[in-house]
């Protein structure tokens, strides 16, 4: 694993993302899917968080 990946990795642990969503994350993020990776952790205000990987048609 590359040190930026490992930096990705670190940073999304440091948010708070739980495992599922570090993979979800990172599967995109390798596939070069900016708006998916971002769908992947993003959280509304005042929620507990994302745990499931989001898709586009989501």
């Amino acid at each position: 694993m590359e040190k930026r990946e490992e930096a990705v990795i670190q940073n999304l642990k440091d948010a708070g993302c739980d495992g599922e969503t570090i993979a979800c994350f990172m599967a995109h993020y390798e596939a070069g899917e900016v708006k998916q990776e971002l769908n992947a952790v993003e959280t509304p205000e005042g929620s507990p968080g994302r745990t499931a990987c989001v898709s586009e048609t989501d």
